[in-house]
Formats: C-alpha cells, sequence, structure tokens
C-alpha cells in the first residue's frame, strides 16, 4: 500500500484531496493530512510516505511546497496550484537538483482531472518501488522515465552530460548525471560496472570481450537498427577485473 501525506491551507480542498484519494481504491491511503508546515514536515519524516501532496502557495507567507520538496530529495510529489512560469522553473530545479518525479495541477481541481494524475503517480512509485527499474533524467522527455535495468547497456562521457545505450530504444541523453555518483540514482555497482574513465557498461549485457584488441564488444539499439555490434574501449587497469566478472556473470 502506498502512503500519501497532504498538505493545503485550505479545508475545503484538504477534504476534497482526501476524499478523491480513499476513491481510488486499496492501492493509496492518506498517512497523514494538515494545513501545517511544520507539523507536516515533522511527521513526513517520521513516516516516509511515498507520495507527497502539496499546495506551491505559501503556507505561512513565507514558506511553500518547493521547500518542502527540498528536505525530501528522490521522492515522488504532486504539486497543485503551478501555473506560473517561474513556478515551473522551480519545479525543474526540484526534478534536477533533488532527483524528484514531480507532477503537477492548476485549479480548478476536479476529480476528472485529479484522478488520471494520480493513477499515473501510483504507477511511477510501483516502479521506482521496483529494483529493475533505473529513474532516468533524460533530454528529450520533460519527465523522469523507469527503464528496466536490463535494457541498458552501457554508458558514455559526453562533456557534463552522458549518453545512455538500450536494448531496445535509441540512445538518449542523460542530463547532469555523475558516474561518482551513480549508485545515488539507483544503479547498482554489482551490474553498472567501469571499463574506461568515459564508460560504464551493464555487465550482462556484454557480447564478448575482443582479448586480442582488448575491446568490448556489445549490442545495442543504433542508427534505428536494433542489436548493433559495437566495440568499447576498455583500460588496462580494468581489463583482467572486468574479464574475471563477465566469465563469472556468464556461467
Amino acid at each position: 500500500m502506498i502512503t500519501a501525506n497532504i498538505l493545503f491551507n485550505n479545508k475545503f480542498f484538504l477534504k476534497f484531496l482526501c476524499q478523491t484519494l480513499d476513491e481510488i481504491g486499496d492501492k493509496i491511503e492518506v498517512c497523514y493530512s494538515s494545513e501545517n508546515f511544520d507539523n507536516y514536515v515533522d511527521n513526513a519524516k517520521k513516516s516516509n510516505p511515498g507520495l507527497l501532496i502539496m499546495d506551491l502557495n505559501s503556507m505561512d507567507g513565507k514558506r511553500s511546497g518547493i521547500d518542502i520538496a527540498g528536505l525530501f530529495p528522490n521522492s515522488t510529489i504532486l504539486f497543485v496550484n503551478a501555473c506560473s512560469i517561474s513556478d515551473f522553473k522551480m519545479i525543474e530545479d526540484i526534478r534536477i537538483e533533488n532527483q524528484c518525479s514531480v507532477e503537477t495541477l492548476s485549479k480548478p481541481l476536479t476529480s476528472a482531472k485529479l484522478i488520471p494524475v494520480l493513477l499515473k503517480l501510483i504507477d511511477n512509485i510501483e516502479l521506482r518501488q521496483s529494483e529493475n527499474f533505473i529513474p532516468l533524467d533524460l533530454r528529450s522527455y520533460p519527465d523522469t522515465v523507469y527503464i528496466n535495468q536490463k535494457d541498458i547497456v552501457f554508458l558514455k562521457a559526453k562533456g557534463r552530460d552522458k549518453e545512455i545505450f538500450f536494448t531496445n530504444r535509441k540512445r538518449e541523453t542523460l542530463l547532469n548525471f555523475s558516474f561518482k555518483k551513480m549508485e545515488t540514482r539507483q544503479f547498482p555497482g554489482s551490474v553498472f560496472i567501469p571499463i574506461h574513465q568515459s564508460y560504464r557498461i551493464n555487465i550482462h549485457n556484454i557480447y564478448k570481450i575482443d582479448t586480442v584488441k582488448h575491446q568490448i564488444v556489445v549490442r545495442a539499439f543504433k542508427d534505428k537498427k536494433p542489436m548493433q555490434t559495437m566495440q568499447l574501449p576498455i583500460s588496462d587497469n580494468y581489463y583482467h577485473k572486468v574479464y574475471n566478472l563477465w566469465k563469472k556473470s556468464s556461467k
């Protein structure tokens, strides 16, 4: 069961949000609801809810839902009342800097508008909770997408960003991604290993290792064609470790 905490500075809408979540069924329940900023934060820190629903407007003349989002990285958030260009810029910063999955709704609030967004968020949360799916912030998508780790072949440094190659879709650009922080972005270190300063590879998607040329051969989606053979460099200081790991994983 996914739990949700709701913060709204209007009793009518607070009650409406709680009732709407109750209507959805057995996938989500309201853990806590409040009009008070500090009480909401204290409860969320203790209960660690799966979904944060918050009014983007100021709660006390000083603080808003944006301030709370900064306290809960990697959260799933629904902001209500987002409407201005500055709102959306702040929300985009939250997505990138705090690695949050964010949806927005503007007034007037209705069940017809709210329920589809809640169902989408529930699906996203279930994916985030699955060990096999990794959240990715890709240049060509406005929101975080979730990809099964088995479909990721390798990552390649490209300036500040990284290119990511798949088995079943065209390559994409990862935004503001650091190899040093891969595990905090849900890339398991036992699966995605370094082969070169500029490359990280899924150990299970190594097709073969060329022991003569010291290259790794993979098969990935390239130039609109699936499973094209590609050769990747492997540094001497990684070669023996990668080779042994690959042989072990291939058994």
